[in-house]
């Protein structure tokens, strides 16, 4: 899963007007806080994936939702760009379950919020 660092949005029309795509969660945030003094309502966010032209931002709630009135068949792109490769997908299985821990659930309760159905 990668990530953004949303630095400036349109207040009146939620778009995304500076933005710097990163490789990790803590790069992302790092982004952010160099940035923080220039635009104060930088936040980072989970990467939907797509283009920035279909992004809605919700500075509120710190997220990102593709606007599916722009492109109807961003959900159905988007969410199999989000979610892991299978592989990846079946180690977290197996390690969910000799651990005894929740990285599947988690993961792929990360992608159904960044990539919520319209």
């Amino acid at each position: 899963m990668s990530y953004i660092a949303i630095l400036k949005v349109n207040a009146g029309t939620n778009r995304v007007e500076k933005y710097q795509p990163c490789a990790t969660q803590e790069e992302a945030e790092a982004h952010v806080q160099n940035y923080i003094g220039t635009y104060p309502l930088a936040y980072s966010a989970v990467d939907v994936g797509g283009s920035s032209e279909h992004w809605s931002c919700d500075t509120s709630a710190k997220t990102i939702v593709i606007d599916t009135l722009v492109d109807p068949e961003a959900f159905n792109k988007l969410r199999k760009l989000a979610y892991p490769e299978i592989g990846d997908q079946l180690d977290m299985l197996y390690h969910d379950q000799v651990d005894g821990t929740t990285t599947f659930k988690d993961t792929i309760e990360a992608v159904k919020d960044a990539v919520p159905k319209p």
